[in-house]
């Protein structure tokens, strides 16, 4: 009994509930809850949590970092509603020598149906697992190059698909790469802004450097 009050009582102190935003669609109720977590690491996250009637459907990261010596990595997020959709951004960046840290941008559109059912309708993603020249993660060179034989190919078809797997979402190239970069930095400009502001004076000159 007491190691299981320990066990409550030390979630307690990692988690604290903030505001809860309702939210009418479809003449159907949602509640985003705000959350932030302080993890035994140290790190800060910040997440919003989607209800309804009392159920989780989903949660959506809004901020968290991790930070060493030598290097930092990012995570954040935001969300609108836009008549019957809500529209979860994401986006990701490092600076500094962490050489697995991810990058890149996420958009999913969820659709509330005439029965109140969430359903995701789309999903658009774009994401660096690591920095290029990982020899344990070689599919993701070909972002950059153009694979010029079968064994390359085959590396980049498998990078995108476990990146779409793990990430939930289709993976885009080209022109709606470029839009949705452009679109999602925009939603996010400010958490960016103030995320990285010491970036190009911390990690210019270092090892890894920076990407935003």
């Amino acid at each position: 009994m007491k190691r299981s009050l320990f066990i409550l009582l030390t979630f307690l102190a990692l988690t604290t509930f903030a505001q809860t935003k309702t939210i009418n669609i479809r003449n159907y109720t949602f509640d985003f809850k705000t959350i932030f977590i302080d993890n035994e690491k140290g790190d800060s996250i910040s997440q919003v949590e989607l209800y309804q009637h009392n159920s989780k459907l989903l949660t959506h990261t809004l901020s968290q970092s991790e930070i060493d010596c030598n290097s930092e990595s990012i995570e954040l997020g935001t969300f609108e509603t836009i008549g019957t959709t809500i529209i979860f951004y994401s986006y990701w960046a490092s600076a500094g020598d962490a050489p697995v840290s991810p990058f890149g941008v996420r958009k999913q559109i969820y659709t509330v149906g005439k029965n109140g059912n969430l359903t995701l309708t789309k999903s658009e993603l774009y994401i660096e697992t690591s920095r290029q020249g990982l020899a344990e993660n070689p599919g993701v060179n070909y972002l950059f190059l153009t694979p010029k034989n079968s064994i390359e190919k085959k590396q980049l078809k498998e990078y995108i698909k476990e990146v779409e797997q793990i990430y939930n979402g289709k993976f885009v190239l080209g022109a709606t790469k470029n839009l949705l970069f452009k679109e999602v930095r925009e939603k996010l400009k400010r958490q960016i802004q103030t995320a990285t502001k010491y970036w190009e004076k911390n990690y210019t000159n270092k090892i890894g450097g920076y990407k935003i």
